[in-house]
């Protein structure tokens, strides 16, 4: 399959769109031979159901609640996907991992619209401790889009995000520059696949950052306690008011590990923690 640009366009003529069919089944027609290979109806059970892996879904939520027929079989599998799992319920948040682009490498066979994205997260309900490895993929894969609507959905940036970001922000720096003095190639001579004009890694650190400093505890007691490990049985540290300032350190559990401006470090759910 053609690589997809960050912009959604196949970069030749033998990109592999997802075709419509009369059944329930995904078409992945060969456009340079004629050739077309049907897979085997599936039910729309999960989200990688509805955007398999090696697909390019460049149409819209808003597309697909449209009444044009080129969109009837996937209206059909969203419809059962969305029969199948209610607003009300909390979904894996790890399938969300498949909706995030690779936004800069030129050798990527999948792509979906950021707006499908945005609208599972508004649709459906997700832990939002679950929602960190999906944001770690953004990061690395430099999903702007992705991150910036997951951020809307209250998640809270750790320590470890950004120091992952400054990583991604370096190695970006380095492939850059082979782009621009070695015409694409690393010092190995193997291609970059790196589309400078792409990179918005400097758009990310900043919403990241921007994020993580504004992270805070929030609790209408007006208080919070900080706890030795991550319980609500476990010892209690000492107190924090609600609008103190906090360093979250680690956000992969539902009790955050933080520090405090005084350096005390502790544990504290993360249904107590802000970024305003």
């Amino acid at each position: 399959m053609a690589a997809c640009t960050n912009n959604g366009k196949p970069n030749n003529e033998t990109a592999q769109p997802l075709l419509d069919k009369a059944d329930t089944a995904i078409a992945y027609p060969d456009v340079a031979t004629g050739d077309t290979t049907v897979a085997a109806p599936v039910k729309a059970d999960k989200l990688i159901d509805l955007f398999p892996e090696g697909v390019e879904i460049n149409f819209t939520p808003d597309d697909v609640k449209s009444n044009d027929p080129k969109y009837s079989t996937f209206r059909q599998k969203l419809a059962q996907f969305e029969n199948k799992h209610n607003v009300n319920d909390t979904l894996d948040a790890q399938e969300l991992i498949g909706l995030v682009n690779n936004e800069v490498f030129s050798n990527t066979e999948t792509f979906v619209n950021s707006k499908w994205l945005k609208y599972f997260l508004n649709r459906y309900k997700f832990n939002i401790a679950d929602l960190s490895p999906v944001v770690d993929v953004a990061i690395k894969q430099e999903d702007y889009e992705a991150i910036k609507n997951i951020l809307k959905h209250g998640f809270i940036v750790d320590t470890r995000q950004i120091e992952l970001a400054t990583e991604v922000k370096e190695n970006a720096s380095q492939l850059i520059k082979y782009n621009k003095q070695n015409k694409g190639l690393d010092e190995a001579g193997d291609p970059t696949f790196y589309e400078s004009k792409y990179s918005r890694i400097d758009e990310i650190m900043q919403l990241l950052l921007a994020s993580y400093n504004a992270n805070s505890i929030y609790d209408s007691d007006g208080f919070t306690n900080l706890r030795q490990a991550k319980s609500s049985s476990s010892t209690i540290i000492q107190r924090i008011k609600t609008g103190s300032h906090i360093k979250v350190l680690d956000n992969t559990n539902n009790w955050f590990q933080v520090e405090l401006p005084t350096g005390q470090k502790g544990y504290v759910h993360h249904s107590k923690i802000r970024s305003i």
